[in-house]
């Protein structure tokens, strides 16, 4: 009897061992979603939708010209999706280009004043010597001052034509529609040759990052707070769960369902993700996100630190050895138990 005891409690701790190894093993690995999903709130619905939709339309009437996008088509930010006729805003650009030129009236100018400067010393001299009256005098002033003046408003007039000139590039400008945002084209409400006044020209989405929206129990108030992370699954598409980030709470519910809204971010960089999917979501409390980072900091430090012990080369070496002992005395226990049994 003491030496079947004896085998029992060897077995038992052999038992144990292989527990524990299979858990270190497992904590090696990563976190399970089991674990998360216990540490987190109860799960709430949502929707995925795009972060951005805009029906963009152009600053004035006109007639399109040409459209450089389709649905589905990717359009980066200020990217021309369309351009309407703009043939005389063409010619007012190329009128006020050449008005912007214009410096005679400047050079005319300076000479005058040029000269009005050199009468101006003569009649000096000359009323110093009171060969001249002081008419003469006050009239040569008279005119160099004039003809300061008059070269001041001939630079004016030039910038004044430059000012036209970058009016006329604005206009021009209007004539041509940018996306404001960088996403896909969802649909074209306008073709070649058709007047536009007051409607959109194309419809464009942008998906990176996505906006979730969720619908919140009214009980979780005060618990969600924004900057906190979720784990969305989406319930159409086979993709491991996306971690997104709150950022609009609403401060009023609504009392008829007992619920509020809750907004959160998606990021979506490779648009792999569509919009407009349902989804559900799991809150991950502040403080649980950061006892699970420490965690799998200090398992990573453990995992490091045995590799550094233990060589990959001896750990082979010691296995198969192991395994063939561990063999060699189940059976040789086997045998001495079949021997004492009535």
């Amino acid at each position: 009897m003491f030496f079947i005891q004896k085998n029992h409690q060897r077995y038992l701790s052999i038992a144990v061992l292989i527990g524990i190894s299979a858990v270190s093993v497992a904590q090696q690995g990563s976190l399970d979603e089991p674990s998360l999903a216990a540490a987190s709130m109860p799960p709430v619905d949502c929707v995925v939708s795009p972060h951005k939709v805009i029906d963009l339309s152009s600053p004035v009437p006109g007639v399109v010209e040409n459209l450089l996008a389709e649905r589905s088509d990717y359009v980066d930010e200020n990217q021309v999706v369309a351009t309407l006729a703009s043939r005389v805003e063409q010619a007012s650009v190329a009128l006020a280009k050449k008005r912007a030129e214009i410096e005679a009236e400047v050079y005319l100018e300076q000479i005058n004043l040029d000269f009005a400067e050199r009468q101006q010393k003569r009649i000096d001299m000359l009323y110093d010597t009171d060969a001249v009256s002081y008419q003469n005098k006050d009239d040569a002033d008279r005119e160099v001052e004039l003809s300061t003046w008059k070269l001041q408003q001939a630079r004016d007039l030039v910038s004044v034509r430059k000012l036209e000139l970058n009016r006329a590039y604005q206009q021009l400008e209007q004539k041509t529609v940018r996306s404001p945002i960088s996403g896909f084209v969802v649909q074209t409400f306008k073709a070649q040759g058709e007047y536009v006044e007051d409607q959109p020209v194309v419809r464009i989405a942008q998906l990176d990052p996505l906006k979730v929206d969720a619908i919140v129990p009214i009980d979780m108030f005060g618990d969600v707070e924004v900057g906190m992370v979720a784990k969305v699954r989406l319930e159409t598409l086979s993709l491991p769960t996306q971690d997104a980030t709150v950022t609009i709470v609403d401060k009023m519910g609504d009392a008829a369902s007992g619920t509020f809204g809750v907004r959160l971010s998606l990021p979506n960089p490779e648009n792999k993700i569509p919009a407009g999917l349902k989804c559900d979501l799991n809150f991950l409390p502040v403080e649980n996100i950061a006892d699970v980072d420490s965690e799998v900091e200090q398992m990573d430090s453990n995992v490091h630190s045995n590799q550094k012990e233990t060589p990959a080369t001896e750990a082979s070496d010691i296995a198969p050895a192991l395994a063939q002992q561990t063999m060699v005395e189940g059976n040789h226990n086997r045998e001495s138990f079949a021997a004492l049994s009535p």
